[in-house]
């Protein structure tokens, strides 16, 4: 069945990556809406997926995917499209991976365990290579552990591995895929922007008139 929500994709005889649209408006609202005039919701993402049916098909074939924030995905396909390739080559700051790398856990979710999953994305780049552009998802679990700050992080020693799968991509081809991703962002900025900015004006409102009544009754 066709994805509906599917961006754009790349693929070859065994594999598919696909960016698909996980995108939320932002509405202001304490379950969902972030407290500042962002267009996007808390909860607003791209989301990558990787398909690879090396090894089969149906049950066999590896999935695994990436929520990413959209303003990280506008910046990745910024420096794409400037041909900025510096963050793409170097190490990361524990010299353990090259190129562009980010780790999420998702706190909200909890097996009986405890453990969370967990989606690492890394996004190199090497010249030499006929198709320069790697991309590697690995999905696992882990058990979330919390700073004084709010900061979420992976406790250590608890990360398990589940599936990883990569593509490689010309650079033609990752070029032309994340101009779409990126005008398709920012499409969805500007019809957002004028409801985002009534919900904004509600809230205000909602919130003086809160003011006004605890001020009236002191």
């Amino acid at each position: 069945m066709p994805y509906k929500r599917q961006i754009t994709k790349s693929n070859n005889r065994t594999k598919v990556i696909e960016w698909g649209d996980n995108l939320q408006a932002n509405d202001f609202s304490e379950k969902t809406g972030v407290d500042k005039s962002s267009i996007h919701s808390k909860f607003s993402r791209i989301k990558i997926v990787i398909v690879d049916w090396t090894s089969g098909k149906k049950e066999k074939a590896v999935v695994v995917s990436h929520n990413m924030l959209p303003s990280n995905m506008k910046t990745i396909a910024e420096l794409v499209i400037r041909n900025n390739f510096a963050v793409f080559e170097q190490p990361d700051k524990n010299k353990k991976q090259k190129g562009y790398l980010e780790h999420n856990i998702n706190f909200y979710r909890k097996d009986e365990d405890g453990y969370s999953p967990v989606n690492i994305f890394n996004l190199q780049y090497q010249a030499a290579m006929n198709s320069p552009w790697t991309i590697t998802i690995t999905n696992g679990l882990a058990i979330a552990s919390f700073n004084n700050l709010g900061g979420v992080s992976i406790k250590q020693g608890t990360y398990r591995k589940i599936n990883t799968a990569t593509v490689y991509l010309s650079h033609f081809e990752m070029l032309s895929k994340m101009i779409e991703v990126r005008d398709y962002i920012r499409t969805f900025e500007t019809i957002n922007m004028s409801r985002m900015l009534k919900c904004r004006e509600e809230k205000e409102n909602e919130e003086r008139e809160k003011m006004e009544k605890m001020q009236q009754s002191s």
